[in-house]
């Protein structure tokens, strides 16, 4: 079994309570803002419909977010377990939505995955395509929404706004070619920076050649994995970007139901998705954790004019507590699980 100590119990703790103090100071701060209209109704009473319909929503979110991976590992000749592709989606969603840019949850995930029993070159790629693929479909869908409609135009207006969309999109996709079809240059960055740690000591010899040999080995596996996938299989690549819309979609989906059951029927479905697609690429370049601060002023941004304001706070809440906030509290229960447990293994 991994030893789950090398993830800092104490790091990702602090990490969750940062998380918890931005998130509760935001909506202090529109609490006082919206106060002379508006009530933060946690308790709201949802009707048996509403309350099913949310429910199932969420059973799906997981379960499709977790699909992906399975599906991907599957064509990779790589079968994992139903009880496993939960905790790997549970463990990645809370280490995600703690450390800023998202940026530890694909590597706790690698990290799981591996664990079951999944080669390094497999998990890799598997959560690199699965989040490739759903960044790639955000970051083409978002602009194209935002210039096609008045209002989300007028937000990015500006040679500079699209000039910097530009270049985040080179850079991009200019960094996953060379990590995938060209990691021979890659190759040659590592050699030289482990030669310089070699050089001045700071690494011996022998772990020189037994690191120098896992990344080689493994860049060559997870570009193969990829390639392989890409190419080879092009009936699971599409299944996998229907899986990866339909998730989007469903996790874009909880406001248009939220609304309902708030009394809004009037609101276009479609739009509701449009709307979250952008407040979903306002949050991608967010760096707090879990967007804190982006995804508040995104919603209040756009739902400032279609909900009356005593129900703003209670749509808010509701949409990061569905969205956000239950992944990441069972997603610590699992983390501290694998923790406790793999210490009484030890």
């Amino acid at each position: 079994m991994a030893n789950y100590k090398d993830f800092n119990f104490k790091k990702y703790l602090y990490y969750f309570l940062i998380f918890l103090f931005i998130s509760a100071s935001i909506f202090l701060i529109l609490y006082f803002i919206f106060s002379q209209d508006s009530e933060l109704k946690i308790l709201i009473s949802f009707s048996l419909e509403s309350t099913i319909t949310l429910i199932a929503l969420v059973l799906i979110y997981y379960s499709l977010d977790g699909l992906r991976i399975y599906y991907i590992l599957s064509s990779l000749d790589y079968r994992l377990k139903i009880k496993d592709m939960y905790l790997s989606v549970f463990l990645k969603y809370f280490i995600s939505n703690v450390t800023p840019f998202s940026s530890g949850g694909g590597l706790a995930q690698i990290y799981y995955l591996q664990d079951t029993g999944a080669e390094t070159g497999k998990s890799t790629a598997a959560v690199v395509l699965r989040t490739v693929i759903s960044s790639t479909i955000l970051l083409f869908a978002a602009p194209l929404i935002m210039l096609s409609n008045q209002e989300f135009f007028s937000l990015v207006t500006g040679p500079l706004y699209i000039l910097l969309f530009i270049i985040f999109l080179a850079v991009y996709f200019t960094m996953l070619y060379y990590l995938v079809f060209k990691n021979r240059f890659l190759k040659k960055l590592i050699l030289r920076l482990l030669n310089f740690f070699k050089k001045r000591n700071l690494i011996s010899s022998k772990k020189y050649k037994n690191i120098l040999r896992y990344l080689f080995k493994h860049l060559e596996l997870f570009s193969h994995d990829i390639i392989k996938f890409v190419k080879q299989d092009l009936k699971s690549l599409f299944i996998t970007i229907i899986l990866t819309i339909i998730f989007l979609v469903i996790e874009y989906s909880f406001s248009y139901f939220l609304l309902r059951a708030l009394g809004y029927y009037q609101i276009s479905y479609l739009n509701i998705i449009f709307l979250h697609t952008v407040i979903a690429f306002i949050m991608y370049f967010t760096p707090t954790p879990g967007a804190a601060g982006g995804a508040e002023a995104g919603f209040i941004l756009f739902y400032r004019h279609l909900v009356e304001r005593n129900d703003i706070l209670s749509l808010l809440f509701f949409w990061r507590f569905f969205t956000k906030y239950l992944g990441i509290f069972i997603g610590m229960l699992v983390f501290t699980y694998l923790v406790i447990t793999n210490r009484e293994e030890n």
